[in-house]
C-alpha cells in the first residue's frame, strides 16, 4: 500500500481526482482508495479518511496507514501498555477510532489470533462434550 498512498496524496494535494482510464492499470489497493476519493483528505501532511456513521451522529478522521506501518500500529494498539491485549473486537474498535486501512478488520483478527500472549491468557482449548 505504501507505494499507492504516496501518489494518491500528491493527487489529493493537487485536488485532481484522476480519471478511471488514467488509473485502470494501477493495483487494486490504489483503485480501492481512489474509490474513496470523496472521503479522503490530506491534513498536516497525513492522508485521512473521513468516516461518518450511517445515522450521521458520529464523525471522525482516521489516519490512513501504509502497509509499512501496520505492524507498528498493531503492536502499539494491541500489545503495548496502551493496548493491553484486549481481544479482537476491542482492538478493532480502538484502532478504528484513530486509523484506517483497507482490510483493517481481517488484519486485526489475524493479528489477535496469532498473538501468543492472548493464547496463553485464554488457556488451553477444550472440546465441548455432547
Amino acid at each position: 500500500m505504501s507505494d499507492n498512498v504516496g501518489p494518491l496524496m500528491l493527487e489529493m494535494e493537487a485536488r485532481q481526482c484522476p480519471e478511471w482510464r488514467d488509473i485502470s492499470g494501477w493495483g487494486p489497493i490504489y483503485k480501492s482508495y481512489w474509490a474513496l476519493w470523496k472521503s479522503l483528505t490530506v491534513r498536516d501532511g497525513m492522508l485521512e479518511h473521513d468516516w461518518e456513521s450511517a445515522d450521521g451522529t458520529n464523525k471522525m478522521a482516521q489516519i490512513v496507514i501504509p502497509c509499512s506501518k501496520l505492524k507498528e500500529v498493531l503492536v502499539e494498539m494491541h500489545g503495548a501498555t496502551s493496548g493491553g491485549h484486549l481481544g479482537t473486537n476491542k482492538t478493532i474498535d480502538k484502532i478504528q477510532q484513530r486509523y484506517y486501512w483497507l482490510h483493517l478488520r481481517g488484519d486485526i483478527e489475524r493479528w489477535c489470533q496469532q498473538c501468543n500472549t492472548c493464547a496463553i491468557s485464554q488457556g488451553p482449548k477444550t472440546r465441548s462434550q455432547a
